[in-house]
């Protein structure tokens, strides 16, 4: 007799008491095993749960990972190393820059803050940051004494990350990386860790993250506190309070330099000459004079950045006027009959904001390098809107070839000249525009007749044009400065034609963009350093080739390899239910 028999003939046996007791038993029995199962069971999903989250966060936290994205490419190119490996190019680099800073510093170790905008699971999530986020953890792990990588959800707490704005214009994004160390940073783009055909292509054809980390880790922690020296002796307008707080909140030690018996800082790094009535000295003035242009010249040479801002009521500064023009700025003038020259004011009757047309809002430049000032402003759809008060204009110097930007190579554009550049004894130098006055503006004069088209006494000039408000000249040339880096230097002159676009009016207002463009143009003109000696790592092909697996032969590989484990699962979950039930 089998044991479920003779069960059952003891429960016939039983009194109804009996019965009831033994029901009881047995379902407490069951319920006993059920809930230990249930347990063991929940308490081992709890354990594996756990058990991956740790070995996540460890592994994580101290990149347990092996880089396998290089084993096929350096097949015949044993140099190669994987995408998230790094380089001792640059270790040796970075090591060469910290031991060099520490030694400034004191003994204090110089601090990088890596900072991406988004949740890590996000950017785990996406090819492309995934490369640039295991790149900076590498990083960290190399030089943990400097190197900081933080992640932060700027959906949910934007202001983290207010100050790393470059105008209050601008936006940071979470598909952008950020660099910082003490006042100094970098923002920079997903796309420049890529290398691309050109311009226009979207998929990149190798990875460039370690090389422009570097640099712009070094560029971070090399930033000087640079000097801006305000010229004051030669008639100039004082420099309006909002403009020197503007140069002080972008990094500068603002101070008046008399050009003529002082000589330029060692750390100068900007000259700003604002609203000069007379003229610069220059050695041609006399025996014994001190040439200030051939000051402003050398100082120039060492790439730096000058800064002038003129209205029409400047008078003609020859001197000035003509080393301006090697920089491809011609201030824009008209001579009368009787031998009178006077310089232009801008009109524009549309875009006015008061009566006379006088005082209008500026156009964006959208080509050539000065547009590049104003690209964080126009990236936010609706652009600031930047005022010029009793400007002038500005014209290209003859000199210089200009290049035109026609429909067919870009059908958003009516054909405007995009740059000019002119290259004489090995020196070569672009002028672009920065803003311009808009197609309805029209030029007059202050000479005092007037006409059927006068305004007071002004007269008109020009029948229309959009005339150069502001423009950029840049000169640029690179140097080796060790075995590792090369400096891109590049001297700037920013000429802008109102000295009312920086007064104290326009620099406080809430509402217009000027302030925003001075900023902008100071980051412009900054240097950045260069890392050589590390390569880019190009991606490996996954194109299947047929001299290892044809494609036919790869689905069913694919296709075996993802049902094994199905089967096998299902196939051990159908003997464990039926031994159960027939147990």
């Amino acid at each position: 007799m089998s044991v479920s028999n003779e069960q059952e003939t003891k429960k016939t046996e039983m009194t109804p008491e009996e019965s009831e007791q033994f029901r009881k038993a047995e379902f407490n029995r069951r319920f006993r095993h059920g809930t230990v199962a249930v347990v063991i069971t929940i308490a081992v999903i709890v354990a594996v749960v756990l058990l991956n989250v740790l070995m996540t966060a460890i592994s994580n936290q101290f990149l347990w990972y092996i880089d396998l994205t290089g084993e096929v490419y350096q097949a015949k190119n044993p140099e190669y190393l994987g995408l998230y490996s790094l380089t001792d190019s640059c270790k040796d680099m970075l090591s060469s820059t910290f031991a060099g800073l520490k030694d400034e510093y004191a003994g204090e170790d110089v601090k990088v803050d890596i900072i991406f905008c988004d949740d890590p699971d996000v950017l785990l999530g996406n090819s492309s940051q995934r490369m640039i986020y295991y790149t900076a953890l590498n990083l960290q792990k190399a030089f943990p004494q400097n190197i900081k990588v933080q992640c932060i959800d700027i959906y949910n707490n934007a202001s983290a990350v207010q100050k790393y704005k470059a105008n209050s214009a601008s936006n940071i994004y979470s598909s952008q990386v950020i660099i910082a160390s003490g006042t100094e940073f970098r923002i920079l783009s997903i796309r420049a860790f890529f290398v691309f055909n050109d311009d226009t292509s979207t998929t990149p054809w190798a990875y460039n993250g370690e090389k422009y980390f570097t640099s712009s880790i070094i560029a971070v922690t090399k930033a000087e506190a640079p000097i801006c020296a305000v010229t004051n002796n030669h008639g100039e307008i004082p420099l309006p309070a909002s403009m020197w707080s503007l140069l002080e909140n972008a990094g500068y030690k603002v101070m008046y330099l008399n050009l003529e018996t002082d000589e330029v800082p060692d750390n100068c790094r900007l000259m700003v000459t604002y609203g000069p009535t007379q003229d610069f000295k220059s050695r041609f003035d006399g025996e014994g004079s001190v040439s200030e242009i051939e000051k402003l010249d050398r100082f120039l040479d060492k790439t730096y950045a000058y800064c002038i801002f003129f209205n029409p009521e400047m008078p003609v500064l020859t001197h000035l006027e003509e080393y301006l023009t090697e920089w491809g700025i011609v201030i824009d003038r008209t001579t009368d009959g009787a031998g009178r020259t006077f310089a232009h004011q801008i009109r524009n009757q549309i875009q006015t904001l008061t009566a006379d047309g006088f005082t209008f809002v500026g156009e964006y430049s959208t080509v050539g390098s000065g547009s590049g000032v104003t690209n964080d402003m126009r990236s936010t759809g609706v652009p600031a809107k930047v005022v010029f008060k009793n400007t002038g204009s500005i014209s290209y110097d003859r000199t210089y070839i200009t290049m035109y930007v026609t429909p067919e190579e870009d059908e958003s554009l009516t054909e405007t000249f995009q740059y000019a550049y002119r290259y004489s004894n090995g020196v070569s130098r672009t002028i672009s525009n920065v803003f311009l006055a808009g197609a309805d503006a029209t030029a007059y004069i202050d000479n005092g007749l007037g006409d059927d088209d006068s305004i007071g006494n002004k007269s008109l000039v020009g029948e229309g044009g959009n005339y150069p408000l502001m423009t950029l000249t840049t000169e640029s040339h690179t140097e080796q400065e060790s075995s590792y880096t090369s400096v891109s230097h590049t001297a700037f002159v920013l000429a802008c034609a109102s000295t009312d676009f920086a007064s104290d009016t326009l620099l406080q207002s809430e509402v217009y963009g000027n302030a925003d463009v001075l900023l902008g143009a100071l980051r412009s003109m900054g240097k950045e350093v260069v890392a050589v000696n590390i390569p880019w790592k190009p991606f490996n092909s996954t194109t299947i080739k047929e001299d290892y697996i044809q494609e036919s032969q790869a689905r069913t590989v694919t296709v075996v390899m993802a049902l094994i484990p199905a089967v096998l699962c299902l196939a051990a979950g159908v003997f464990v239910v039926v031994r159960r039930r027939f147990a």
